[in-house]
């Protein structure tokens, strides 16, 4: 997989990890918000009703105090008819939690009231045939009655609201990463670039344009890559053309070598051959052996030569500083005795 293209993946993999995330958040941060704005409204609510309940409890007439459970279902229906079209509903139940005024619909379980503490109030929320209700519960003291006040408030809109969030957030998260992997994948070509040329530079140097080199196009590390490869490719064609000339000048010294032995090389083959092929006499042939010893010496001095030249590269010279008239009366001397040379 091309490098521009695991860039552009790990991009909208991070991106959409990114949105999913904060989108799950941003949302149920906002249903939560909203369920428990309704359920304050819902505990305010059931602190009205119960205050209204003891309120017409102490109003109604009652012999000796006592509150009756006739009484009881005519306040509680009273309360119940005044909430019509607000989507409330109302229970209520003795201290052994038998339900003395249930609304329509109102859900059958008791099990908050269980978890309920004497003069306090809680709250639940509660699914009931496709919709959503608060069902808070709270202990309501009138005349002689101990009884426990329950409401029920629709709140099936607050969780349509989250199912639509996330609809609406899906769909706009699709939509930004389409166009997000369009831009990314411009951006990802852009940031590659460099990448490319350097790629074409090292197929065009593999296939024998040692003078071709990587286009500049950027100042950043990729940029700076550029500058070594180009630096590096210098370099390489430099020790290329030096290992041509030096090839060339290993041709051209065999050349040399082999012309230099196939004249000393001619002399034996024809002396020893005129040794063979004819009798001589002593004096000719004296001077046949004396031939080809004189060249055999020439070849053994050649080949000492080039020994003393392979030994010389492969060790170190030790240079030492002379002084030049020296060397100079040191020559002259040496070749002035074998030459006969005036200067």
């Amino acid at each position: 997989m091309k490098f521009s293209l695991k860039l552009l993946l790990w991009t909208m993999i991070v991106m959409a990890a990114a949105f999913g995330f904060s989108g799950f958040y941003f949302v149920n941060y906002v249903f939560e918000r909203a369920l428990d704005r309704e359920a304050g409204q819902a505990l305010d609510e059931s602190s009205i009703l119960k205050f209204a309940f003891e309120t017409a409890a102490l109003n109604v007439p009652a012999k000796y105090d006592v509150l009756l459970e006739d009484t009881t279902r005519q306040i509680a229906s009273n309360l119940e008819a005044g909430g019509q079209g607000t989507g409330r509903m109302l229970r209520i139940s003795d201290d052994q939690k038998q339900v003395l005024y249930a609304a329509e619909g109102f859900a059958a379980d008791d099990g908050l009231l269980l978890a309920l503490h004497e003069n306090t109030k809680t709250y639940r929320v509660i699914r009931l045939d496709d919709r959503y209700y608060i069902q808070t519960a709270a202990a309501v003291e009138a005349l002689d009655k101990k009884l426990f006040l329950e409401t029920m408030r629709d709140v099936t809109e607050v969780f349509r609201d989250r199912a639509t969030g996330f609809v609406v957030y899906r769909r706009v998260t699709v939509v930004i990463l389409l166009l997000g992997t369009v831009l990314m994948h411009l951006i990802s070509s852009w940031l590659t670039r460099p990448i490319r040329l350097l790629t074409r530079a090292t197929k065009r140097m593999a296939a024998g344009d040692y003078d071709y080199r990587a286009r500049l196009v950027s100042g950043d590390e990729l940029g700076q890559l550029t500058e070594d490869f180009n630096r590096m490719a210098n370099a390489l064609e430099d020790t290329i053309i030096k290992l041509e000339e030096e090839i060339r000048a290993r041709e051209d010294f065999v050349g040399a070598f082999a012309h230099e032995l196939k004249t000393p090389l001619t002399a034996i083959i024809g002396y020893a051959d005129m040794l063979r092929s004819h009798r001589l006499d002593e004096e000719k042939s004296f001077m046949c052996a004396n031939y080809i010893y004189t060249e055999g010496r020439r070849l053994e001095t050649m080949s000492l030569r080039l020994l003393d030249i392979i030994v010389t590269k492969r060790q170190e010279i030790d240079f030492q500083m002379v002084s030049a008239e020296s060397l100079f009366f040191y020559l002259y001397d040496m070749y002035a005795a074998k030459k006969n040379m005036d200067f």
